[in-house]
């Protein structure tokens, strides 16, 4: 799933771009950007961190509120090699 539709459905969940942004621990220009698909080459701890976020809130059905940045949710990420 791209990270322009993971932000959607955090924003159809109830959450803001600035909300989101201090919960992945990136900036709302980032934020706004991925949204808008206007970043070529994103970098790839801000997709993960935007990833992991939509994971612990709109599927596994979290509050936001405890959602802390860098901390593991169920789902393990993949190793890169």
């Amino acid at each position: 799933m791209r990270a322009s539709q993971q932000i959607s459905e955090l924003i159809g969940a109830g959450m803001t771009q600035e909300l989101i942004a201090e919960k992945a621990d990136i900036y709302q220009s980032k934020v706004s950007r991925l949204f808008t698909e206007t970043t070529k080459n994103p970098r790839w701890r801000d997709v993960e961190s935007i990833r992991k976020l939509h994971q612990f809130v709109v599927v596994e059905k979290n509050n936001w509120d405890d959602f802390k940045a860098g901390e593991m949710t169920n789902i393990q990420t993949i190793e890169h090699a």
